[in-house]
């Protein structure tokens, strides 16, 4: 979780709240976030103040109703 940790302390360091940090089983090709549908604007500002350029709609295997960033 090294990796990961160290994502979820910038995004707590920008004002989001990180509710679980964990590995996850797959992995994209580049460090994607992830959104339920209608949420395209929060996925849009996380990934501006993370310095991620890739967003993509939830999948079932995901937490519903978050937004999931999946290091790549």
């Amino acid at each position: 979780t090294g990796a990961a940790a160290r994502l979820a302390d910038e995004a707590r360091d920008a004002g989001w709240t990180v509710v679980e940090v964990a590995n996850w089983t797959e992995r994209p090709s580049s460090t994607t976030v992830y959104h339920p549908e209608g949420a395209q604007a929060a996925a849009r500002a996380l990934a501006r103040d993370l310095g991620i350029d890739r967003l993509r709609t939830a999948y079932d295997a995901l937490p519903a109703g978050r937004l999931v960033v999946v290091i790549g």
